[in-house]
């Protein structure tokens, strides 16, 4: 049984699915209909069109299906064997009673804006038709409701004109906004921490033969942030080659893939062999690079030093929050200033980018952290705002630094760290090669297609729960 993930997902263009069969593995993904509750047990099926567009391939996901009993009792409001509901508010709520006798409250205007008719809602893009300036909240109501099965009938009265449309009980269901449903959502995004210094470690082997195995290190790296996988063969292709399993490599300023390994004149302080304190990287773009893979193909015996170090960004700010709040909401309000400027270069670069270190969503959630001395411009705010924010910088440097979250990792030959550069902040130990080699390769996947893999994986090989946040500035 599935939870709180989307009933019907309409996806063009998968790239990277893989299953055992090579028909799956080839074939373009048109909806995905997954049970959402506990009063779903039909089956649903994953529709994939293969080459032949005229032989559907279909994989079901419940074993134990059976046949739906449909009942329409008409009362003072109307039940179907899933729910109850019941027109209030002069047609501006519906309230829906579920099995459980719980209670959810719709709005008329949401459920008109999420009417899955035809008019409304294109079938195979799942694109809504709506105009929104043909809608006045304030003129529609409700002026008739019934459940038919598992499907909410809805007329609307919109002042001019009435629209009879559907929603289906399932939307309702996953997508309910009482303050109870929020607060479900909201633990079940909620981030993990590891325990023990342990870095989870995954096999390459068993990533590339298996969705399972690949669901299970995408769920390490969604819910602690980094893993370790090994065995990656030892030739400058193939992190490319591993990464483009999930999804397309995402280009940087330095190309599709990037060489650390040292360099008597760097171009990024990476290059160079001093010390290398926490930051993310590609800071100063709106959106920084997602999930960076880093693949050792040498450190040899010989270097002294020249670990990976990692810290939890999103735990250490919560930690800021609990015991210096006022600093936490200073590095929320006043912004910094990201810079990479080099013209001196065969691609030449000015860049800037202005936001705060922390962002927090309407329910004061943090989602997303920028921590990058190394790339900070000089501070451009307010007077009144440069010592507090120098203050708290100055704090969360100091916790970042102490965290229990902050790990240590030599990295061996054929092992790759993946980790979303998004939350977690890394850097390295200063090293001497003493007459050996340091040499890593490294490139990186978008963060929402790497989540986007993450919930995919979930609902067919998992449990359907939703990908926990990712620090992609998403509200949810």
């Amino acid at each position: 049984m599935f939870s709180s993930a989307a009933k019907v997902l309409h996806l063009f263009g998968c790239r990277g699915a893989r299953s055992t069969s090579s028909r799956f593995r080839a074939a373009r993904v048109d909806a995905i209909q997954v049970p959402t509750s506990d009063f779903h047990e039909r089956t649903s099926s994953l529709v994939i069109r293969g080459d032949d567009e005229n032989r559907p391939v279909v994989r079901n996901f419940s074993a134990s299906a059976r046949a739906s009993q449909h009942t329409v009792l008409q009362l003072d409001g109307t039940q179907s064997q899933n729910a109850t509901i019941e027109v209030q508010d002069d047609g501006r709520i519906l309230e829906v009673t579920w099995r459980d006798n719980t209670h959810s409250r719709y709005h008329g205007i949401w459920l008109r804006h999420n009417c899955q008719c035809s008019d409304c809602k294109q079938a195979f893009s799942g694109q809504s038709l709506i105009e929104v300036s043909e809608i006045d909240p304030s003129q529609l109501k409700i002026s008739n409701a019934k459940l038919i099965d598992d499907m909410l009938e809805v007329e609307w009265d919109e002042g001019q004109t009435v629209h009879h449309g559907k929603v289906p009980i399932h939307l309702l269901h996953e997508n309910c906004y009482s303050e109870e449903a929020r607060r479900r959502r909201k633990d079940e995004s909620r981030i993990k921490q590891l325990h023990g210094g342990v870095i989870p470690r995954h096999c390459y082997h068993d990533i590339v033969k298996s969705d399972t195995a690949m669901l299970s290190w995408l769920q390490s790296i969604n819910d602690y942030g980094l893993a370790v996988v090994t065995d990656i063969p030892l030739h400058e292709g193939a992190v490319v080659e591993f990464a483009e399993l999930v999804s397309p490599v995402q280009f940087g300023i330095y190309g599709k893939t990037y060489d650390i390994k040292y360099n008597p004149e760097p171009i990024n302080i990476a290059y160079s062999s001093v010390p290398l304190g926490f930051h993310t990287d590609y800071i100063y773009l709106e959106a920084p690079l997602g999930v960076h893979l880093l693949h050792c193909l040498r450190f040899d015996p010989e270097v002294k030093g020249g670990e990976s170090i990692f810290v939890d960004a999103f735990l250490v700010a919560e930690e800021l929050r609990e015991k210096h709040p006022d600093h936490f909401e200073t590095l929320v309000r006043v912004p910094a200033t990201f810079q990479k400027i080099h013209v001196d270069r065969d691609f030449p670069v000015y860049m800037k980018f202005q936001t705060p270190t922390i962002t927090v969503n309407h329910e004061k959630e943090i989602v997303a952290v920028r921590w990058g001395p190394y790339f900070e411009a000089p501070l451009q705010v307010a007077e009144e705002d440069v010592l507090p924010y120098y203050q708290a910088q100055h704090v969360f440097g100091k916790l970042l630094q102490q965290s229990e979250t902050r790990l240590k990792y030599r990295l061996q030959p054929g092992e790759c760290v993946t980790f979303n550069n998004r939350r977690l902040l890394h850097g390295r130990e200063g090293f001497t090669l003493n007459g050996g080699m340091r040499f890593f390769k490294g490139c990186y996947l978008n963060i929402d297609e790497v989540k986007s893999k993450t919930q995919l994986l979930m609902i067919t090989e998992g449990t359907g729960k939703l990908a926990k946040r990712v620090g992609n500035h998403c509200f949810l």
